[in-house]
Parts: C-alpha cells; sequence; structure tokens
C-alpha cells in the first residue's frame, strides 16, 4: 500500500518526526477514534472518562477497524482506493448495524444534525442524505487519515505489516465484540438520553451485503487510480488550505445544509460533486514532480484545522483539544521533509 497511491510515502527508514516510537498499532488504535470522535466533537473527553464502556467501544471498533483496514490492505497489495473501499464498508458496520443512524431517525448522530437527518426519511427511517454523507466521513476522517498520518510518524515500518496471523484473529475479535456492546448499549435505551436503536431484518441484510460487497470490491481496485506523472507539485500549504476548505465546505453542506437553505438534492449533489473533484485534484497534484510527507502530511493538516478553528464552540474542554490538536500538527509539519 505504501508504495502506490497518492498518500503514500517513499522516505526512507528514519526517526519518527513526532517524537519517541510507543508503537505504530497502539498509535493507530488511538488516533482513529480520537479524530473520528474526540476531535469531531462527536463524544466528549469528559463523557469517556465519565462513561468508561465507551472507551473500549471506541477502540474496539474505530481502533481494531483501522489497523484492520490497513492489514487487509497491505496484504492484498492493494492501495488508497482500498483503504476507502473498507472506510466505507466500516460505515456500514458503525453506523448501519450498531447505531442504526442510517435507518433510525431518532438516532442520538442525527438528532445533533438534525437538520440534514430530517432530509429523506421515510416510514423506515433510511436517510439517503445522511448514508452517503456519513460514509464519506467514516472513509476519510475515521480510516484513511488516521493511517496515513502513523504511517508518516513511523517510516521505518509503513511498509510492513504489524500484526501476526493470530493477533489479527485477536483483532477482528475485539471488533467484532465492540460492534456486539455497541449494539446492546445503542438499543437497550440505557444510552444516549433512551434511545433505542431500531433496524429491521432487511435493513441488516442490506448493510451485510453492501460490507461484501466493498469488501470484493476493495480486493480489485488497483493501487492506484489516475495518472502517474503530472508537472510541478503545488506547495505543501496551498494543499492544506484547499483540504480545509474542501472538508468545512463539505461539512457544512452534507451535515448542516438545510439551515442554511440548501434543499437535501442540492445538498447530496455538492457534497459528492467536492468529494469527486478533491479525489482528482489529489490524485493529479501528487503525482507532480516535489510531491513529499509534507504535502501528504497537509491532508490531515486542512481536516485537522477545520476541527481546530470550530472546537471553542464544543466549549473549554473542546477548546483544549483543538490547541492541542494544532501543536501536535504544527511539530509534525516542521519535522516532516520536504523533499
Amino acid at each position: 500500500m505504501d508504495t502506490a497511491g497518492p498518500l503514500a510515502s517513499a522516505r526512507p527508514e528514519g526517526v519518527a518526526p513526532f517524537g519517541r516510537p510507543i508503537g505504530p498499532v497502539l498509535a493507530l488504535m488511538l488516533l482513529a477514534p480520537f479524530m473520528a470522535e474526540v476531535l469531531s466533537g462527536a463524544s466528549s473527553p469528559l463523557g469517556l472518562v465519565v462513561f468508561p464502556p465507551l472507551i473500549a467501544l471506541d477502540l474496539g471498533l474505530y481502533g481494531c477497524g483501522a489497523v484492520l483496514i490497513r492489514e487487509a490492505v497491505l496484504r492484498w497489495n492493494r492501495g488508497w482506493p482500498g483503504v476507502l473501499a473498507l472506510g466505507v464498508a466500516f460505515a456500514f458496520v458503525e453506523e448501519g448495524l450498531v447505531v442504526s443512524s442510517f435507518f433510525d431517525p431518532n438516532s442520538p448522530p442525527r438528532r445533533a444534525f438534525d437538520s440534514s437527518g430530517r432530509w429523506g426519511a421515510g416510514p423506515d427511517g433510511s436517510n439517503w442524505v445522511w448514508i452517503p454523507v456519513l460514509c464519506l466521513f467514516h472513509a476519510v476522517v475515521a480510516i484513511a487519515l488516521p493511517i496515513l498520518v502513523v504511517q508518516l510518524a513511523y517510516p521505518s515500518r509503513a511498509r510492513a505489516t504489524w500484526l501476526s496471523g493470530r493477533r489479527i484473529l485477536v483483532a477482528a475479535a475485539c471488533l467484532i465484540l465492540a460492534a456486539l456492546l455497541g449494539r446492546a448499549m445503542f438499543s437497550s435505551g440505557a444510552f444516549a438520553d433512551g434511545y433505542y436503536a431500531h433496524i429491521e431484518g432487511w435493513q441488516v441484510g442490506a448493510s451485510l451485503a453492501a460490507i461484501v460487497g466493498l469488501v470484493a470490491l476493495a480486493r480489485s481496485l488497483p493501487a492506484r487510480i489516475g495518472p502517474q506523472v503530472g508537472g510541478r507539485a503545488p506547495e505543501p500549504w496551498l494543499v492544506a488550505v484547499l483540504a480545509a476548505a474542501a472538508y468545512a465546505a463539505y461539512f457544512l453542506a452534507g451535515m448542516g445544509g438545510e439551515s442554511v437553505g440548501l434543499p437535501p438534492a442540492v445538498a447530496l449533489g455538492a457534497v459528492l460533486t467536492l468529494a469527486t473533484v478533491a479525489a482528482l485534484a489529489l490524485t493529479w497534484a501528487s503525482a507532480g514532480e516535489g510531491w513529499s510527507d509534507r504535502h501528504r502530511f497537509a491532508v490531515p493538516v486542512g481536516v485537522g484545522a477545520f476541527y481546530v478553528v470550530v472546537s471553542p464552540l464544543l466549549g473549554p474542554v473542546g477548546l483544549l483539544v483543538g490547541l492541542g490538536t494544532a501543536a501536535v500538527m504544527w511539530r509534525g509539519w516542521r519535522r516532516l521533509r520536504t523533499t
């Protein structure tokens, strides 16, 4: 996976740029839930302390999910397209089978963004705006970007598998147990303001079919999609700015579009158009001369910068999380090479 794709690193072995290594597996298991839940504001750090089962749930789902996806793509000799396809499959596990936000209009995540959560919700509760919006979020923010950051942090192990066959089974078992724990929590009414996650049998079948189909797609996708040679790569800071702007537009259209007057069809079209343009721009730019590790890091920096800017809206704890994230990103930016 590390030898192809727009975010792949060609950096030789060396010292990890973010400090003394604690192990890439542990780093990825912590970073994936941090980016998906804590940095995004979906989970409060104080809530994790007060209700420890949430920690086990996030580590088991996001952490093990990201590690297993990386291992699968490496062992199949695939690239970042495969990571994104499996990231969408993970979205159907998380939001389809566990939380049921894809199908239940009373789901807490859809309450938090109820302006988008109401769109397209028919008698069965399925939401055809929320589903693609959350698929993109999980594929990029919860899976692909944490993998990218950890591989940049541990260049000496970026091209190697991190788990033995036995540990893959352990990680898979932890993922399944976490999914069962999450399902029990969200369907018991004892969590999230008494929310009872509802899902019909056909919705379970549809989610499982989507997961199987996306796994098969990931195994068949090429390691890289797009041009192999381009012009001169843009400056890293420009990549970061464009990533931040694209993510802000995605967030505004996909999760708050109705509040700014966007009809559902327009919001969905805007999200899909943004995703397509961003993917094409990234594949073209990454094929250019001079594409470096700082360019690669610019993508998560741009996404992280959006959350840093909005972190004061999440209160004092959210602001502290944002400031800490900004400090870590700045340190990584300074230490990563541009050649």
